[in-house]
């Protein structure tokens, strides 16, 4: 009887990592695409207002390109991720913390209410994911006993 509660941790820690790395996923995925229109608006402003642009607007739009390549290796990281999911997602889920608070910091400097606000769920996002790592798999993951 003892070993059936090991093992529903387990399970319950497996599935649990499995739907935030299914969340992950999503919700980059949902950011990449919004930074896509981002891209899209910025580069047709680009075309049409070159000659009066200034150069805090081009190096937004180059942020915005990296941005878009770290989603981007988010979303893969995620994908393949398989030998021990749990530390592998939650490695990845802080370095997206950590890029996202710098595209906070970003956006406040430029003055950006849509880039802020983006950010702002970025971060949310990550912090939520974050939060369900540290409080249920982490624990799951120190031996019994070593208190």
């Amino acid at each position: 009887m003892s070993s059936a509660k090991p093992e529903y941790i387990l399970s319950f820690g497996r599935k649990l990592v499995s739907i935030i790395n299914s969340l992950i996923i999503l919700l980059t995925s949902i950011i990449m695409l919004v930074t896509l229109g981002i891209i899209a608006r910025d580069t047709y402003q680009l075309i049409h207002n070159f000659s009066t642009l200034e150069f805090a607007f081009i190096q937004n739009m180059a942020n915005e390109v990296v941005f878009l390549f770290v989603y981007i290796e988010i979303i893969k990281s995620a994908i393949i991720a398989k030998k021990h999911p749990e530390m592998y997602v939650l490695a990845v889920a802080e370095v997206g913390f950590i890029i996202t608070i710098r595209d906070v910091i970003r956006s406040s400097i430029l003055g950006h209410e849509e880039g802020i606000l983006l950010a702002s769920l970025s971060v949310l996002v990550f912090a939520s994911i974050l939060l369900l790592m540290y409080k249920y798999i982490v624990p799951s993951r120190i031996p019994l006993g070593s208190d």
